[in-house]
C-alpha cells in the first residue's frame, strides 16, 4: 500500500512538471545583447547569451520565468540596439518559447558543440594594488560630507509619489552641486493631472493588466548643478536674519525602470542660514526615446548641519 501511494505521488508531482507553464525568452542576435525583459510591468531578468536554435527553458544566459497568469504582457528592451518590442501571449503547458530581435549579426556556430577555451600562454601580469584609488575616493567623499546640508524632499506628480535625499554640496555663493537618491512610488489613482507622464498613464500594457505599473516602487539617483540668483547666504537686514532665494539648475538623472535622462529644475528657497525650506519644479525629459519619466513638484528641507565648512570649496 505504502509503495502504491508513494508511486501515485511520484507520478502527479511529474504530471505537474510537465504540465506546468513555462515561458522563455531568447535570442540569436548579438547587437541586441543585454536584453532586458519585463513581464506584466515587471523586470524580471535579463539575456546575456545568443543561442543558434531553441535553447529551451532554464537555460543559462536566457530568461526562463512561469507566469502568475495564462495570459500576460511582455516587453523587451535592447539598449544597445536602442529600441523595444512588445507583445501579449496566453501559455500552452510545457515550455513556451519567444525569440526576440531575430536578425541582425547571428552566431556562426553551434553554441550546443563542446569546446575547449584556450588559455593565453603568457597572461599578462596582475598589476600591484594601490590605495590611491581608495584615497581617492575617500577624499571625495570627505569633501561631500564636509561641505554639504542636508537634503530631502517629497515628490507629488500625476501617477506617482516619493521622495528625494542627498547632499547638497556649497561651491561657491552661487553655485551648488546636489548628489541625492531619489525613490518614487506609483500610485492606484492620478494625484495631480496637470502633472502626467507618458511613463505611468495609459498606454499599451494597460487593459486587462491595467494596474501592471501600479504599487511600483522605483529608485534613482540625481547629480545637479543650482544656480543661485542672490548670494547664499544674503538676508533682508542684520535684524531679520530671513532669506529668500531663486535658483535654476540642470543635470543627468538615473532610475531603475527609465534609464538615463536629463532633468531641469526652477524653485526658490527661504528661510534662515541653518534652515531653509526649499520648492522646486523639476521636469526630465529622454532625448533617446523622447519621453517625459519625470515631471514633478517637490516641497523640501535643506539643514546646513556645519555652518563653516571645510573642503576645497568652503566659502571665505
Amino acid at each position: 500500500m505504502k509503495r502504491a501511494l508513494s508511486f501515485a505521488l511520484f507520478l502527479l508531482c511529474l504530471f505537474g512538471q510537465l504540465s506546468a507553464q513555462t515561458v522563455v525568452f531568447w535570442t540569436d542576435n548579438v547587437d541586441a545583447l543585454p536584453i532586458k525583459v519585463y513581464m506584466n510591468g515587471s523586470y524580471i531578468g535579463s539575456i546575456t547569451k545568443a543561442y543558434g536554435r531553441d535553447p529551451g527553458c532554464y537555460t543559462s544566459g536566457c530568461v526562463t520565468k512561469r507566469p502568475p497568469y495564462k495570459s500576460n504582457t511582455w516587453r523587451a528592451v535592447s539598449e544597445s540596439l536602442g529600441t523595444e518590442t512588445t507583445g501579449r501571449y496566453s501559455l500552452v503547458d510545457g515550455c513556451n518559447s519567444f525569440q526576440l530581435f531575430s536578425g541582425g549579426r547571428k552566431l556562426n556556430y553551434n553554441p550546443y558543440q563542446s569546446s575547449t577555451p584556450t588559455q593565453p600562454t603568457n597572461p599578462p601580469p596582475t598589476p600591484p594594488s594601490s590605495g590611491a584609488g581608495l584615497a581617492g575616493l575617500v577624499l571625495i567623499v570627505s569633501e561631500v560630507i564636509l561641505n554639504s546640508d542636508l537634503y530631502v524632499s517629497g515628490i507629488a506628480s500625476d501617477y506617482y509619489s516619493g521622495l528625494e535625499f542627498g547632499f547638497r554640496n556649497n561651491w561657491n555663493s552661487h553655485i551648488s552641486f546636489e548628489q541625492t537618491v531619489a525613490w518614487r512610488y506609483t500610485l492606484d489613482k492620478p494625484l495631480l493631472s496637470p502633472f502626467h507622464t507618458d511613463t505611468y498613464g495609459p498606454n499599451q500594457f494597460l487593459g486587462e493588466m491595467g494596474l501592471s505599473y501600479r504599487k511600483r516602487s522605483n529608485w534613482g539617483c540625481n547629480f545637479r548643478f543650482l544656480y543661485n540668483f542672490l548670494d547664499r547666504d544674503a538676508v533682508f537686514s542684520r535684524y531679520k536674519p530671513f532669506m529668500i532665494n531663486p535658483y535654476i539648475g540642470f543635470g543627468c538623472d538615473y532610475m531603475q525602470y527609465d534609464g538615463f535622462f536629463t532633468s531641469a529644475v526652477a524653485g526658490f528657497t527661504f528661510g534662515s542660514r541653518r534652515v531653509k525650506m526649499d520648492c522646486r519644479y523639476t521636469f526630465g525629459y529622454d532625448l533617446r526615446y523622447q519621453r517625459i519619466p519625470v515631471n514633478q513638484l517637490q516641497l523640501g528641507l535643506i539643514v546646513a548641519y556645519q555652518y563653516n565648512k571645510f573642503g576645497f570649496f568652503k566659502r571665505h
